[in-house]
């Protein structure tokens, strides 16, 4: 840390002389001390000062954290970038949203041109039901990857958990559901220590997280909770789901956000697990999600809505209108939900699809499509 070396001479020199002093008290760190004193500015001042009688200055550990934090804002930082949406890498995302379903992945991974790196089965709920995920690797990308809801139990015990039990509040920022917690902190710690050792031996590839339904708000919180451990590998990471449901609040969403600019929530038409658990909606017109004070679950990243069927020549819409990530001229516009869209994307059962090798079954299930209508009073009360 840098002294003045003759603090008299320091108190009784003019004020112009002062100030490369202290300019020095800015700059002369160690780069080997500079993490440990963010402040090297305030050792010199309260030497100073106290020579002078005139400012005793005590620093408390806490006053002391939150201003290293402030000045940390002012240090020049790495700004991540925002990627324009590329239906490609979401097609690629599918296989392997899809591939985490498979009980032996071998098939979807060679027909991928990928290889499996980590995988693991646990239970991660009271239930015992299983969470899976896997960390595969391909030519441009490593690729994170979770199993969605498989039973109705497991439906059952993430509805019982949401309603039942607060959010839990993340380091990160922001509270998320309570099982989704529970669940990624039965799997993620394995996963966490094996990925980070393959970005560093892999720096130029590109990190995707992506998972279905369940998956999805697995890959949200792991991406959010992985890039805010890691930061500097914040702009090459992208987050690619389908079907995700609410993970968090209003907190988290911005938290997410600004972590992983490059966030996609795809969305199939009337797909109802998207608009679970329910937002808070304002009460004036139009009807609209609310921040509701960071009460009520609110969604991350940029919907891309496919209205129709997800077919090779279907339209798509970005959605970037108000509220931001709650865009009310996409899917959040539909009031009456389907559980057929949940299961089909990019044209594919996406449980059955994964099981099957990642090719179509020759005799696929005669699936009947059930539309369901919850007006927005009725599911208020369910979540």
């Amino acid at each position: 840390m840098y002294q003045p070396s003759d603090r008299r001479t320091f108190d009784h020199a003019p004020a112009w002389a002062k100030v490369p002093q202290l300019v020095g008290c800015w700059f002369r760190v160690s780069p080997l001390s500079f993490l440990d004193s963010c402040l090297p500015v305030f050792p010199c001042v309260k030497q100073l000062t106290s020579q002078t009688g005139r400012i005793r200055w005590y620093m408390s550990n806490r006053f002391k954290n939150a201003t290293i934090a402030c000045f940390l804002l002012l240090l020049p930082v790495t700004v991540a970038k925002k990627v324009d949406f590329d239906e490609e890498r979401a097609r690629v995302a599918l296989e392997f949203a899809a591939t985490a379903y498979a009980i032996d992945p071998v098939h979807c991974l060679v027909k991928n041109r990928a290889f499996i790196l980590y995988q693991i089965r646990l239970p991660c709920d009271y239930m015992k039901d299983e969470c899976w995920g896997l960390i595969a690797l391909t030519k441009k990308q490593i690729i994170v990857s979770f199993r969605g809801t498989k039973s109705k139990e497991q439906l059952v015990t993430e509805l019982v958990e949401s309603i039942g039990k607060p959010k839990h509040r993340i380091h990160a920022g922001g509270s998320v559901h309570y099982y989704f917690y529970s669940a990624l902190r039965a799997i993620w710690p394995q996963m966490s220590h094996l990925l980070h050792f393959w970005i560093n031996m892999l720096p130029h590839k590109e990190i995707i997280f992506t998972g279905h339904s369940l998956g999805g708000a697995l890959a949200s919180l792991a991406s959010t909770i992985f890039v805010h451990k890691f930061p500097e590998i914040s702009n090459r990471t992208h987050l690619i789901t389908f079907g995700q449901p609410r993970v968090g609040n209003f907190e988290y969403a911005q938290t997410h956000d600004r972590l992983i600019p490059s966030s996609w929530r795809l969305v199939h038409g009337a797909d109802i697990v998207p608009h679970v658990p329910m937002c808070v909606e304002s009460v004036k017109r139009p009807i609209s999600c609310i921040p509701f004070y960071n009460h009520g679950s609110y969604h991350h990243g940029t919907e891309i809505w496919f209205p129709n069927e997800m077919s090779d020549t279907d339209e798509y819409r970005i959605c970037t209108g108000d509220p931001v990530n709650e865009d009310n001229s996409c899917s959040n516009s539909h009031r009456a939900f389907d559980i057929f869209d949940h299961l089909f994307y990019f044209g594919h059962h996406v449980s059955d699809y994964g099981n099957n090798g990642c090719i179509e079954p020759e005799s696929p299930r005669n699936y009947t499509r059930k539309r369901t209508k919850l007006w927005s009073n009725y599911y208020k009360i369910l979540y």
